[in-house]
């Protein structure tokens, strides 16, 4: 679903198409990542993977991998730091954000640049969309992300229909605009 879309985008001699950095927060998940990382599509720029200090391998599996440009160990705690961290790190103008454990379409990214090429400064994919859905979306867990994206619509002006997954892109390194120019990621060590 595209977002505040701005006018149609053009690339040519002059102007450089942007680059694109994959972001992908770990936690013990050595035995995915191979498996997500060999079906990356091309035009990925940058891989960055954010370990959320895994007891397994998931560190050396990264660093192994030759489509793995970069790996970050977090020292704070969830998925939202390691996202953070992620954004504060990538390099590229678009970022595209996807989980290690294989639950999201990673064949959908190329999708999501040309939405981003199209305009859209942010966009976000659903489980509730045609062919979409999820083994671990609970009746529970779905009234409160529906509840949380009936919110965040109403109040930001959106029509998101799944706030909660976190298969999402970005226009313009959002780090740059949305986090202080003084921020340093102090909670990672990159190895």
């Amino acid at each position: 679903m595209m977002l505040r879309c701005r006018s149609s985008l053009r690339y040519g001699p002059s102007v450089a198409k942007p680059g694109v950095s994959v972001i992908i927060p770990a936690r013990n998940e050595g035995k995915n990542l191979p498996r997500i990382l060999d079906s990356l599509p091309d035009g990925i720029d940058e891989v960055i993977v954010i370990d959320g200090n895994s007891s397994d391998d998931t560190v050396a599996v990264a660093e192994a991998h030759p489509r793995v440009s970069r790996v970050v160990v977090q020292r704070a705690k969830g998925k939202g730091a390691a996202l953070s961290l992620g954004l504060r790190v990538a390099t590229h103008e678009y970022v595209v954000m996807i989980d290690a454990d294989g639950s999201m379409e990673v064949d959908e990214i190329p999708a999501f640049v040309a939405a981003l090429d199209a305009g859209a400064d942010v966009v976000r994919g659903s489980r509730y969309l045609p062919l979409g859905g999820s083994e671990d979306l609970t009746p529970f867990r779905s009234f409160g992300n529906k509840f949380l994206t009936g919110l965040a619509n109403a109040f930001f002006d959106v029509k998101w229909t799944d706030l909660a997954y976190g298969y999402a892109a970005f226009r313009g390194r959002p780090s740059s605009r949305w986090m202080s120019s003084t921020t340093t990621p102090r909670s990672a060590v990159s190895r």
